[in-house]
């Protein structure tokens, strides 16, 4: 079995599920104690990301001893934990680095209703198919004439607002405007360096693409390996860095009160 893989047996109960950890761990079937134990961690945290975690401790005990798997299995789990959590952090934060600079650039370019007409930053002939996939979240639209034109041309009608607008935009199309917007003015509108330097597009792309991979990994929780996610860790940074962004400040920030939200949590749940 691939240890990156999941089983693909939909184990449907708990007891099940804890029966398919403790086979792939070897461990005493008897132990009622750790099975309840088992139980409750693939309860709070999800089977299949528990099940990644226990595959890779079997994985590792094929070339070591280790004393304690099923210690070894969390102990894997809440690694992968911290490195999804720190790449979250990232990702968000090059969301809204990004949807900062792109309104900054269209707001400055094209005015403060830049969104009404998406046939300006999008894409040639994806216009209806962007609006048809975010119907659902409230944007509207209409046929209007085109003066130069013989068909119409598509006009957004609601939000209003632009930055409304942009708030409802998804991920992965907000990184297709972004590209297309980089493509269109050789970096000169968007992603450019603190120093003045455009960023090619070469590295445009690599570096919105490790956003869009980083991101799908974080939304389906998958095992990152130390290598993956430290070069998923360094584009984002880099991403960042041309944003603008201080990421060593906000790091900085950013922990010292997640700290205090996390003791005072540990805390009351000891009482």
């Amino acid at each position: 079995m691939n240890v990156n893989t999941p089983s693909r047996v939909n184990l449907r109960t708990v007891a099940d599920r804890v029966r398919a950890v403790f086979t792939t761990l070897k461990l005493a079937p008897g132990d009622m104690a750790l099975r309840r134990q088992v139980g409750t961690f693939i309860t709070c945290n999800g089977y299949q990301s528990v099940l990644r975690a226990a595959q890779l401790t079997a994985k590792q005990a094929e070339r070591e001893d280790i004393a304690d798997p099923w210690a070894y299995t969390i102990a894997v789990y809440n690694g992968n934990l911290a490195r999804l959590s720190h790449l979250y952090t990232l990702t968000h934060w090059v969301e809204n680095g990004l949807r900062s600079q792109f309104d900054l650039h269209y707001g400055a370019t094209l005015g403060a209703t830049w969104h009404r007409f998406p046939d300006q930053y999008l894409p040639r002939d994806s216009p209806a198919n962007f609006l048809s996939l975010h119907a659902s979240m409230g944007v509207e639209s209409r046929d209007v004439p085109w003066s130069d034109r013989g068909r119409p041309r598509k006009e957004i009608t609601r939000p209003a607002d632009a930055a409304l607008f942009l708030e409802t935009v998804t991920f992965g199309w907000l990184l297709t405007m972004v590209r297309y917007l980089h493509s269109r003015t050789q970096g000169r509108g968007i992603l450019m360096t603190a120093a003045g330097r455009f960023t090619s597009p070469q590295q445009a792309r690599a570096l919105l693409d490790t956003a869009k991979m980083a991101r799908n990994v974080v939304a389906h929780n998958h095992y990152l390996d130390t290598g993956r996610y430290e070069s998923h860790r360094a584009e984002l940074s880099t991403l960042l860095e041309i944003l603008h962004f201080d990421v060593i400040r906000a790091l900085t920030r950013t922990e010292a009160i997640r700290a205090d939200i996390v003791t005072a949590h540990i805390r009351s749940a000891r009482r």
